[in-house]
């Protein structure tokens, strides 16, 4: 990939060297003298080195964001359980909400049933 900044100079079209950017199967970019040279290889190595602060800062944002989301579930669960367990049987309806089970039929219950439905 190149670009030119031509001018015509009469009839003939004169590529001024000064805005001259040369991206072809070389490792350089060309700019006006040979001290702005650039090496690719440079341009690759600093923009990698970057990735590995911009990895440790995101990691830093979960683990502060997992603490946050952790620490706020937390409360709003203390507070729940605080709320009902004014009474056994609101724990226990939370527990049935919580675990989707039917409510539990005791032996006895079980047992009295049965002895009824023989008389």
């Amino acid at each position: 990939m190149s670009y030119f900044y031509t001018q015509k100079a009469g009839s003939i079209p004169v590529t001024t060297l000064g805005w001259r950017v040369c991206m072809s199967g070389g490792d350089e970019l060309y700019f006006s003298g040979s001290k702005a040279r650039l090496s690719l290889e440079n341009a690759i190595k600093n923009s990698c080195e970057e990735v590995p602060r911009l990895k440790k800062r995101q990691n830093e944002l979960a683990r502060k964001l997992a603490v946050a989301v952790r620490d706020h579930r937390g409360a709003v669960w203390e507070e729940t359980i605080d709320n009902e367990s004014d009474s056994m049987k609101n724990l226990h309806q939370l527990n049935r909400r919580l675990t989707k089970t039917t409510i539990p039929i005791a032996r006895l219950q079980v047992e009295q049933e049965h002895a009824a439905m023989t008389l």
